[in-house]
């Protein structure tokens, strides 16, 4: 996106002015048709061709923490009779994911993360979320968050049930806080008050949240409400394919899809993007009291 940002700013610097009010249209007119498909910036209607494409062999091991398909009963088993826990189930290069309950009257500190987003989506329970520049917006199970870089949120339980939720941050890296909070010491920084004027913001490929059920249920399909330079998450709502397998296995389609993608959230292109379908089928099929699986 900064990268985006330069070239229409060094755009508009060198264009003249008869060019600037060109529309869209007129303006593509103007320089004609593409001639050389290799220039189209990001296209994917470029001839087909083979190629030769690495894979690693053997494949990269599950470790640690990860696991090709983790059970929310196991979760909730092993947390039994605590009233508030976090359970780190993914840990990549790029991904730190971890499920986390909060108890009635919780609220976590408000913090944000410099370079990177952090989104999530909730289980069961409702929360607050508090972001700036954002109303601040009541979450139910199956909605979706997704918080810009160096805007602060707060996250605090709504209702007098436990709220679950998955949240996935910037793996590695530690994060800051507004200046009315007291950061949480670590070991090996210090927290020092600084001057910042940067902001991290929302586009027509992001937005801060997202009903996921409502989603699935609708006839909407191809929408993306994720996107950045580690994370690339569609919104597709296969109804044809997945209807009939949300019915077969006792849910609904805004659950099976929220099986899917929420699954996809771990990768960096998910199933969809790259064709892997039954993939995604198959995490649809869990049952209703499971989490999805998390590759």
């Amino acid at each position: 996106m900064k990268a985006f940002n330069t070239w229409i700013t060094l755009a508009m610097a060198f264009a003249a002015a008869p060019a600037l009010a060109q529309t869209p249209s007129a303006a593509s007119a103007a320089r004609g048709p593409q001639t050389n498909w290799w220039s189209e910036a990001g296209g994917e209607s470029g001839p087909e061709r083979i190629v030769w494409a690495a894979q690693k062999t053997p494949e990269t091991p599950y470790t640690g923490v990860n696991k090709p398909i983790w059970h929310i009963a196991d979760i909730l088993k092993s947390h039994q009779g605590q009233t508030h826990w976090e359970e780190k189930v993914v840990l990549t290069r790029d991904f730190d994911g971890r499920y986390v309950q909060m108890a009635p009257g919780d609220k976590a500190k408000c913090l944000f993360y410099a370079d990177d987003r952090v989104f999530g989506w909730v289980y069961s329970g409702a929360l607050k979320m508090t972001i700036d520049g954002q109303e601040p917006k009541v979450l139910s199970k199956g909605w979706a968050f997704n918080v810009a870089p160096r805007l602060s949120y707060c996250i605090e339980t709504v209702g007098t049930e436990p709220v679950v939720f998955y949240r996935n941050t910037p793996a590695g890296q530690v994060p800051s806080y507004p200046e009315g909070e007291t950061p949480t010491p670590i070991p090996g920084y210090k927290y020092i008050k600084t001057k910042i004027t940067s902001t991290g913001g929302y586009d027509p490929f992001n937005v801060p949240f997202f009903n996921v059920p409502e989603y699935g249920d609708s006839k909407r399909t191809g929408e993306r409400f994720l996107y950045d330079g580690h994370t690339s998450e569609f919104r597709v709502a296969a109804r044809h394919e997945l209807g009939p397998l949300a019915r077969q296995h006792g849910g609904t389609l805004g659950h099976c899809l929220r099986q899917c993608l929420c699954a996809d959230l771990r990768s960096r292109s998910g199933p969809w993007r790259t064709g892997r379908r039954d993939q995604c089928q198959r995490r649809a099929l869990a049952p209703c009291h499971q989490l999805p699986q998390h590759r």
